[in-house]
């Protein structure tokens, strides 16, 4: 099993995944920043955002630490389209 996650480390990824947040639409980024808060707070469990459609409501992740379930529970109990290894928020008019 992988080493704990430091405080830096920690607060580093969180950064890195803001700067992705901040690429997506802003509805579901803050969707998918609600996600990361549920799953930390019910984990541990971290992920790293990655390959965001700019300006779009879905995203890639990998885990880092944790639960690898807590991810889907968490985005399914928001709504969100949890599929492997991506996130996409549903638009209003689905």
């Amino acid at each position: 099993m992988p080493a704990e996650m430091t405080a830096q480390e920690i607060d580093d990824l969180f950064e890195a995944n803001m700067l992705v947040i901040d690429e997506m639409d802003v509805e579901a980024g803050s969707m998918v920043k609600a996600v990361i808060l549920g799953i930390e707070k019910n984990g541990p469990a971290y992920i790293r955002l990655k390959d965001p459609v700019v300006g779009g409501r879905k995203v890639s992740f990998e885990q880092v630490q944790g639960d690898e379930t807590l991810v889907g529970r968490v985005g399914r109990s928001l709504g969100l389209i949890c599929g492997r290894g991506t996130l996409e928020v549903r638009s209003q008019d689905d």
